[in-house]
Formats: structure tokens, C-alpha cells, sequence
């Protein structure tokens, strides 16, 4: 009877334990809830150029009932087009029925913020669009990357209870990489002239404007494609 007891007993614990598991993951907050990121993560764009930036958010299966966020940005850099949209900000595809509020005194220092609020329609999803932001690169973006971020100042649902907050992933802009197509510029080829007559050998040479493979030829007029001899040296300039 002892030995029965006690299976039982270990038994009952065993549902009890798949109770409490089940009811705790029911109720635990979701790893994915309050993500919040930009959107594309990165792309190229050129001096004195229009770009959108769209801000993303999981609201982890809960209604979003009001946001609140900065857009932080380098102002050397990177400005809002503030024409387009409400003072640079339009409503994402699924904030349509939120109330929004745009706040642009502090654009001149890199700071935009946003927020939305409603009472009905809530977006709830893993990937939720709050809003497309319309931002322009300056005169003086001619090189390297900038960085683009977000700051959260609420999230909530829609009883006015706070959402986690999760993952904050920003974006960055960087200034196009220009192929080098032109062709560099051979000079001060040797030998030059003629040739003494009874030559069997001699040293070839030429410089670059930049580093390049040279190749040459034994026969007159062929195609650089075509060349199959390299020279011992490359990649310099000399």
C-alpha cells in the first residue's frame, strides 16, 4: 500500500506541475511583445535626396491602444521633409483610425516625435505599421553612413495598460559607393624608340593613375582581353 501511495502521490504531482506550466505559459508576456524597429534596415541614398523610413511594431497578440516615440536622427545629416505628410509623417497601413500628433520643434537638433492614440480599430499583430516617416538627406551627406533611431516613450493597450517594452532596431543610411568605371591612365611606358639590333630581351615597364593590372603582348594591336602576358607587378601605380 506504501508503494501505491506514494506512485499516486508522485503522480498528482506531475499534474500538478503540467497545470501550473500550462497556466503560467497562458498568462507569460510574449518574447516578441513591444518590438519595435525601422524599416528598411538600411539602403543607399544619395546627397540632397528624398527617403522613407517606415516604424514597425509587434504588438505581441495585444490591441495597441497609443504609442508615443522619437525619431532621433545626426541633423548634419539627415532632415524631415516636412511637405509631405503631416509635418513629414504619414499614418502607417494599419494606424488608419489613430488619432495622430506630430512634433517638430526639435527637428533642427535631430529629434521628431510622433504619437497616435484611438479608441477603436486597435492594430494587433507581429508586424504592425505605425507610421512612414519622410526624411531627406542634407547637401553635406557625401560620404560614409549615418544612423537613424527610435525612442519609446509609451506603448500601450487599449485600456490605457502598458505594453512590454522589447527589441529597438534602428536603420542606417549610407551614401552610395560609385563605381570606378574609367579606364586609368598609362604613362611613361619603357622601352620607348627603337630597339639596338641584335636585342633578345628587355625590361617592359609603364606606370598607372591608380592601382590596375597592365598586361602585354608580343604581337602589335592586340585587344588588352586578349593579352595574356601580366605583368610581374601590379596593383601599384608603378
Amino acid at each position: 500500500m506504501l508503494g501505491i501511495t506514494n506512485n499516486l502521490r508522485q503522480i498528482a504531482m506531475v499534474v500538478i506541475f503540467a497545470i501550473v506550466g500550462l497556466a503560467l505559459s497562458s498568462i507569460g508576456v510574449k518574447a516578441s511583445e513591444g518590438d519595435v524597429w525601422l524599416t528598411p534596415v538600411s539602403q543607399d541614398v544619395g546627397s540632397d535626396t528624398n527617403f522613407e523610413m517606415e516604424v514597425h511594431m509587434d504588438t505581441g497578440g495585444k490591441d495597441l491602444g497609443a504609442f508615443n516615440m522619437y525619431f532621433d536622427f545626426d541633423p548634419d545629416f539627415v532632415e524631415i521633409d516636412t511637405a509631405q505628410g503631416t509635418d513629414g509623417v504619414d499614418k502607417g497601413v494599419d494606424t488608419s483610425s489613430y488619432l495622430m500628433v506630430i512634433n517638430i520643434t526639435d527637428i533642427a537638433n535631430g529629434h521628431l516625435r510622433f504619437a497616435g492614440i484611438t479608441a477603436s480599430g486597435y492594430a494587433n499583430g507581429s508586424d504592425v505599421h505605425l507610421v512612414t516617416i519622410h526624411a531627406k538627406t542634407t547637401a553635406g551627406f557625401t560620404a560614409d553612413s549615418t544612423s537613424l533611431s527610435l525612442r519609446l516613450n509609451e506603448i500601450s493597450d487599449e485600456s490605457g495598460g502598458a505594453l512590454t517594452s522589447g527589441l529597438i532596431t534602428g536603420a542606417t543610411v549610407s551614401f552610395p559607393v560609385i563605381p570606378d568605371v574609367a579606364a586609368p591612365v598609362l604613362s611613361d611606358g619603357q622601352p620607348s624608340g627603337v630597339l639596338p639590333i641584335g636585342t633578345t630581351q628587355t625590361a617592359v615597364s609603364l606606370s598607372t593613375d591608380e592601382s590596375a593590372t597592365c598586361k602585354y603582348s608580343t604581337s602589335a594591336g592586340t585587344a588588352y582581353a586578349s593579352m595574356t602576358n601580366t605583368f610581374s607587378t601590379t596593383g601599384g601605380t608603378s
